[in-house]
């Protein structure tokens, strides 16, 4: 049994892909033992048909058509993953009308146009940063096609997605064709909702637990967990959007498999053994309210990889406003 956890880099990847060889030798590399936690230099790995079928600190005896690749010291490190993106946001300026509505000026529908003529372009810049799959946690129906066209192109990387959001709230902004985000009104149908994306093939189903102002957790759980039925039924996992505490502990007792955020009120113990007795995965994407607000009033802070890694029509975007007419920032919704 190979006890060592690694995948290959972006790099090593990128060549690995347009290999002809069935058999690869990978010679001299560095990679890290998690078990005893040290690092293992000049180490040898022999993938067969994509498998990692040995890791040895000796030279590796191996038939002659094998493809032999000198690392000269290189890490072998895993695919990264990111498992929370949005293939409707591109994350400029104008992705997000619900949050800051700025349509009079840009058209929410070219934003959504860009979106799908860009996406494999856009794709192509996680395997740029080392990530090699993609989790996108809700969108149009429209990104199953996406997903179904670039999980066959070795230039992007694996995407894993769900449909639209089933949700106890939509913002009006998405009141359009083809939802990102469509509000449920009771437990039939969201039961409805799921069983409509079973032809489109979902990897995993998405739900949007929002609590307005005024609002009772409890008034929506029996959505919830009619989604989550629903879904486990038809053997798909469910991930929720649960940002406060009480709303989170309702979807874990609900079923929920996975909580894509963190949420945002210190947790308790009780919710700690919630998790580890429930098995759920809790996965700690950070709120970005505060990039938001750093955008709208004109305070990018962007680093050296934002320039160079994102897209520039993306990253020009955010500085629109210093070009645009002064906005009501108390309009914001985040």
């Amino acid at each position: 049994m190979i006890k060592y956890s690694l995948c290959l880099s972006f790099m090593l990847f990128s060549v690995l892909l347009f290999a002809q060889s069935n058999a690869i030798l990978l010679e001299g590399g560095t990679i890290i033992d998690v078990e005893s936690k040290t690092i293992q230099p000049n180490t040898y790995i022999l993938l067969e048909n994509g498998i990692i079928k040995t890791i040895s600190k000796q030279p590796i005896s191996v038939s002659s058509d094998t493809e032999r690749l000198q690392l000269n010291g290189q890490f072998v490190l895993p695919g990264l993953i990111d498992a929370h993106i949005h293939l409707f946001q591109s994350g400029g300026l104008y992705t997000r009308p619900d949050a800051l509505d700025l349509r009079e000026y840009h058209p929410y529908e070219e934003e959504r146009s860009w979106l799908k003529d860009n996406a494999g372009r856009l794709l192509k810049r996680y395997l740029r940063a080392g990530i090699t799959t993609v989790i996108d946690v809700g969108g149009p129906l429209a990104n199953y096609a996406i997903r179904d066209q670039y999980n066959n192109d070795s230039s992007t990387p694996n995407v894993w997605l769900t449909g639209p959001l089933i949700s106890t709230y939509q913002p009006a902004a998405f009141q359009i064709d083809d939802p990102p985000i469509i509000k449920i009104n009771s437990p039939e149908a969201a039961r409805a909702m799921v069983r409509a994306q079973l032809p489109y093939k979902p990897d995993l189903i998405k739900i949007w637990y929002i609590v307005r102002r005024g609002e009772n957790p409890s008034t929506n759980y029996d959505i919830v967990k009619a989604t989550i039925e629903e879904s486990h039924k038809n053997g798909l996992k469910v991930a929720v959007h649960a940002t406060q505490l009480n709303t989170a502990k309702l979807a874990v007792k609900a079923g929920a498999d996975i909580l894509v955020h963190s949420v945002d009120n210190p947790i308790d113990q009780a919710f700690v053994r919630q998790l580890q007795t429930s098995k759920t995965v809790y996965v700690p994407t950070l709120v970005v309210s505060r990039k938001y607000l750093e955008v709208f009033g004109q305070n990018n802070d962007l680093s050296y990889d934002d320039f160079t890694l994102s897209d520039p029509t993306v990253v020009g975007s955010l500085f629109d406003l210093k070009h645009l007419p002064p906005q009501d920032l108390s309009l914001i919704h985040i």
